[in-house]
C-alpha cells in the first residue's frame, strides 16, 4: 500500500473510532506487533496516537488489551508531556556532561526562570543571558565551548551562544505548557529576544531541534509550536525542512505521521503567503503605490522556490545515505516510507512542482542522478503533468 494511503487511512480510522467509544477488537491484530517495520504496525501506532489527540490518554489506554498498552513501541507508557531539561532538581553536570556541577550557571538558570515567571522586561532578561554567556567564556576554553548535543560552538556574544539559546528557549516553552494562550502570551512578550537568538540559519535550525526535543513526547504540540514560531519569524521553512529531512530524525521516525504533517504544513504556509500577496495585489491593482506589496511577493516567491528546491535535495540526500550504508530499497522500510513521501509531496504539490520543474532539474536533480531517484523524479513529473492537464 502507498505510504500516504496508510497515513490518510490511519487519521480517518481514528476519527471513525471516536464515534464508537474508541472500541475495536485490537486483540485480533496482536500478530502485527511482532514486526515494527511493517505498514500495519505503523498504522496501529499512529491511529492510537490520534485517538489520544481526539480524547485523552487514560481514556484510550482503557480500551486496549494488555499486550498493546504495555508495548511502548506502539503505545506511549505515559500521557503526552513536555521534556524539560531544566526542571526542579536539574544539575548542570547531568545536562552538559562535564562531570562537575557549575553552581554559578545553575544559579543563573534559576534566576532566569524566576524572572521569566514574574514577567520582567526584555532588558532584565537580556542582562541574565549576557551574564550566562560571560560566565561560560570565563570558565571554559574556546575549544570547550562546543557542548555535545547543543548544535555547535558558542559565538562571541549571548545571541550566538548555543547553551544560552537552549536554556532560554526551553524555559519559554515550559512556561507556555499551561495552555496555548500562555504560550502565545510569553512568545509575544519576548519575541524580540527570540528573534535575536535566531538571526542565522544554524541558529534557527538549532531552535527547531530544541523544540523537537522538548515536545518529543507530545508531537501534536510540536506541530503547533513550530507553526506558531514560523508566524513570529523565529524559525523558518528552511530550518524545519532541514531538520525533518535528516536521518537523525528519519532513522527512527520515518513512519511517524507527525514528521510528514509538519513538512506538509510548512509548504502550505509558504504557498499561502504567495497566494495572499497575489490576491492583495489584485485587489489593489489600481493603487499607484503597490511597490511594497510587489516586493513582498517577490520575496515570498523566492522563499517558495528555495523551500521546494531544499525539499527535494534533502529527500535525495536521505535516500542516498540509506544506499551508502547498504540498505536495499526492495526490502528497506525506511526507503519505502521516505521515497513514498517524496512521491506524495510531488503529487500533493503538483502545481508548484510542475511550474518549478525546470528550476528543480537545474538545482535539485542535477546529473548524474542515482537511477532509482531519477525514476522517482520522472514519475513525479509525469503525474504532475497529467494532473495539471486534467485539472
Amino acid at each position: 500500500m502507498d505510504v500516504e494511503c496508510v497515513r490518510r487511512f490511519g487519521e480517518w480510522f481514528a476519527h471513525h473510532l471516536s464515534n464508537f467509544n474508541y472500541t475495536w477488537k485490537w486483540g485480533d491484530w496482536s500478530h502485527t506487533l511482532e514486526d515494527d517495520s511493517t505498514a500495519k504496525f505503523s498504522f496501529i501506532r499512529e491511529t492510537l496516537e490520534r485517538e489520544i489527540r481526539l480524547s485523552y490518554f487514560d481514556r484510550i489506554v482503557g480500551t486496549l488489551p494488555e499486550n498493546f498498552s504495555s508495548n511502548a513501541a506502539v503505545f506511549p507508557a505515559v500521557a503526552p508531556n513536555a521534556n524539560f531539561r531544566y526542571a526542579a532538581g536539574f544539575k548542570s553536570a547531568d545536562i552538559f556532561g562535564r562531570g562537575e556541577v557549575d553552581s554559578n550557571l545553575d544559579v543563573l538558570i534559576e534566576r532566569l526562570s524566576r524572572q521569566l515567571s514574574t514577567k520582567l522586561d526584555n532588558g532584565s532578561i537580556i542582562s541574565v543571558l549576557e551574564d550566562m554567556s560571560s560566565h561560560r567564556k570565563s570558565t571554559h576554553n574556546a575549544s570547550d565551548m562546543a557542548v555535545e548535543g547543543f548544535g555547535g560552538p558558542a559565538g562571541s556574544s549571548w545571541e550566538n551562544d548555543v547553551v544560552v539559546r537552549d536554556i532560554f528557549v526551553q524555559n519559554i516553552l515550559f512556561l507556555g505548557t499551561k495552555s496555548f494562550s500562555h504560550f502565545l502570551n510569553i512568545v509575544e512578550r519576548y519575541v524580540k529576544i527570540l528573534q535575536q537568538l535566531n538571526q542565522e540559519p544554524e541558529d534557527r535550525l538549532h531552535t527547531v531541534r530544541i523544540i523537537a526535543e522538548f515536545w518529543k513526547f507530545n508531537t501534536q504540540n510540536m506541530e503547533i509550536v513550530l507553526d506558531k514560531l514560523m508566524n513570529y519569524r523565529v524559525v523558518d521553512p528552511i530550518s524545519i525542512i532541514t531538520w525533518a529531512l535528516d536521518l537523525s530524525v528519519l532513522d527512527t521516525d520515518y513512519s511517524r505521521f507527525y514528521v510528514w504533517t509538519i513538512l506538509r504544513n510548512v509548504l502550505f504556509k509558504v504557498n499561502s503567503k504567495v497566494s495572499q500577496l497575489r490576491e492583495k495585489i489584485g485587489i489593489n491593482a489600481m493603487d499607484e503605490d503597490n511597490s511594497s506589496t510587489q516586493e513582498a511577493l517577490d520575496k515570498a516567491l523566492r522563499d517558495q522556490r528555495a523551500a521546494f528546491i531544499l525539499l527535494f535535495q534533502r529527500f535525495q540526500i536521505c535516500l542516498q545515505q540509506l544506499l551508502d550504508r547498504g540498505e536495499v530499497p526492495e526490502s528497506s522500510s525506511r526507503w519505502r516510507w521516505i521515497s513514498g513521501q517524496m512521491r506524495e509531496f510531488g503529487r500533493s504539490f503538483h502545481i508548484d512542482v510542475n511550474r518549478l520543474k525546470f528550476t528543480l532539474e537545474a538545482t535539485a536533480f542535477v546529473e548524474p542522478i542515482e537511477p532509482r531517484m531519477l525514476k522517482i523524479w520522472n514519475e513525479i513529473k509525469a503525474v504532475g503533468e497529467l494532473l495539471v492537464k486534467s485539472g
